[in-house]
This record gives C-alpha cells, structure tokens and sequence, in this order.
C-alpha cells in the first residue's frame, strides 16, 4: 500500500491492524495521518476518534466523533460512539447524560437497526 501523505487509506488499512493488534498509538498516529490527508471523510474522522477511544484519549475521540457527525448527517455509529463517550462510566466526572440520550436517540433514528443504541436508550 502506498503510505505517501497524499494516500489516506493506506494510512488507514495500517491504523485498522494495528489496531486489531491492541498498538493504539501506533494506530492513532496512523489514522491521523489519514485522516489529516482527507478532512472532509467522516469515516476517516469516526476511526480516528475510534483509535483515540482505543489509546484512552476520550475527549479527543469525541471532538473526532462530533466532527463525524457535522461531515455526515445521520452518521449513526458516530452518534452511537459519541453517546457512549457522553454517558462515561462510573469513574468518569464529566458525564452527559443528556447529551448521551439525545446522541442514542439520534444514532436509533438514522439507523433503527442498531440495536447496541436503541438497548442504550434503556
């Protein structure tokens, strides 16, 4: 695969398996870049914030995840994500609850199959 600056999916097949091999800097520098070659792709901008997830940069990821969500309307996964990211968990102290709700609610609107959002809305 090409891994010029100018050939974001390469950057992105490499970001995806070393992700899929638990190296999570590794994969958030590679899926930077690509996402860096091609700003305009919410899908490129939903597996950074996915990488950022992954490495534990949550509120990085969910700057990614809302960008996802301005590039593409009704872009269910990254509402579903951004969601997960507002809801935390115990430990977290920054929670939306209802920025979470309204981001499952939205994620089960453009996608009623996605069940892991509907099962969030409780």
């Amino acid at each position: 695969a090409d891994l010029s600056p100018g050939a974001p999916e390469g950057h992105a097949n490499a970001g995806r398996v070393l992700s899929a091999m638990g190296r999570h800097k590794e994969a958030t520098r590679a899926m930077m870049r690509a996402a860096d070659s091609k700003p305009d792709s919410a899908a490129l901008q939903y597996e950074l914030a996915l990488a950022l997830k992954g490495d534990g940069r949550e509120a990085l990821a969910k700057r990614f995840l809302i960008l996802a969500t301005r590039l593409e309307r009704g872009n269910a996964k990254a509402l579903y994500q951004l969601g997960e990211l507002q809801s935390g968990t115990i430990y977290t102290e920054d929670k939306d609850i209802p920025g979470a709700m309204r981001s499952h609610a939205a994620a089960v609107r453009y996608d009623p199959s996605l069940a892991e959002a509907y099962m969030s809305l409780g």
